[in-house]
């Protein structure tokens, strides 16, 4: 286990630590020992009594800590024990694994009496900077969301099933965050691309693809230009009244004589 010791002066109205904190980016398995220390709340410490026992003095005997991250994400953690004056604060991987958790974090912390639900202070934030490393190492895996370009290279895991076309129909990945960036995956969209633009390129290229109007009489199903020209030469409009024929409509009226057309 990696540990840090610190020391968290509280006052009134800030709290400063002694020492800085700087992480990098995928630091993990940190616990921070943070010693309590104010002259305003009175934390629990242990104390030795004259005849060797040990007891607990003071009030604020446990605390939980409030993390903003720097995606302006909040959690919390749970409430736990204050041991002689010490709060342990555990940094798994989940603080620094993904880009948007570089840069400032600000975690405030919340006291507590042995009855949380009635007693509870909340002092002031203090901060801590995660920073990229210079470089990652070809042994660590690109992750959804965690690569950055130029930054990260692609696991060459190949073993990963991924899919393929099937009579041409593409089977997608449902990507989720955290899951492996490998070879195999990328040359599955690769190879997707390359299908669909030789597909497209062939069938633009093929004679039967219509490219006028005079080209859909290939097709039966088709009514062509020349069809529809015909059909209309065809038709005998001798039995049908001209524009000439009807006149002045009011004639037309007059010589209903009431009959209804």
């Amino acid at each position: 286990m990696i540990s840090r010791d610190l020391v968290l002066t509280i006052n009134d109205k800030s709290v400063s630590l002694d020492k800085t904190i700087t992480l990098y980016r995928f630091d993990r398995g940190i616990t921070l020992n943070i010693t309590l220390k104010s002259d305003t709340y009175s934390i629990a410490k242990e104390e030795t009594k004259e005849d060797g026992e040990i007891v607990v003095v003071g009030e604020i005997t446990k605390a939980r800590a409030i993390i903003l991250r720097p995606n302006k994400k909040l959690s919390s953690t749970e409430i736990s024990d204050i041991v002689d004056g010490v709060y342990k604060l555990y940094l798994d991987d989940t603080w620094t694994d993904h880009l948007g958790e570089v840069g400032t974090y600000q975690i405030q912390l919340q006291l507590y009496t042995d009855n949380p639900d009635d007693h509870c202070i909340t002092i002031a934030p203090f901060s801590f900077e995660v920073k990229n490393p210079i470089g990652i190492p070809n042994d660590m895996a690109a992750y959804v969301n965690h690569a950055t370009v130029n930054n990260y290279s692609v696991r060459d895991n190949n073993n990963v099933p991924v899919g393929d076309l099937v009579n041409g129909e593409y089977l997608k990945t449902s990507w989720i965050d955290g899951d492996l960036i490998t070879a195999g995956k990328l040359n599955k969209i690769e190879t997707a691309i390359d299908y669909l633009v030789l597909e497209s390129t062939t069938y633009a290229d093929s004679a039967d693809m219509p490219t006028n109007v005079s080209q859909l009489n290939n097709d039966a199903g088709y009514a062509t230009e020349s069809y529809i020209n015909d059909a209309i030469e065809g038709v005998d409009l001798s039995n049908y009244a001209t524009k000439d024929d009807i006149g002045d409509i009011n004639i037309i009226l007059d010589n209903i004589n009431g009959e209804v057309i």
